[in-house]
């Protein structure tokens, strides 16, 4: 991110205000969150262990 990077006061009370009034939950819930999956089935998560090559 360029340029200033700092919260300003403005800013918190833009979102404790926001906070105050309340979120409608199921919007964000359709939303949906990260990245889309690439098929049409659930992923499953692996754990895989690496180690470095010297």
């Amino acid at each position: 991110m360029a340029g200033d990077d700092r919260v300003t006061d403005e800013q918190i009370q833009k979102w404790a205000d926001q906070a105050e009034a309340g979120y409608d939950v199921e919007e964000l819930k359709r939303r949906g969150r990260g990245r889309p999956g690439r098929g049409a089935e659930p992923m499953q998560v692996i754990a895989v262990r690496l180690t470095s090559a010297e």
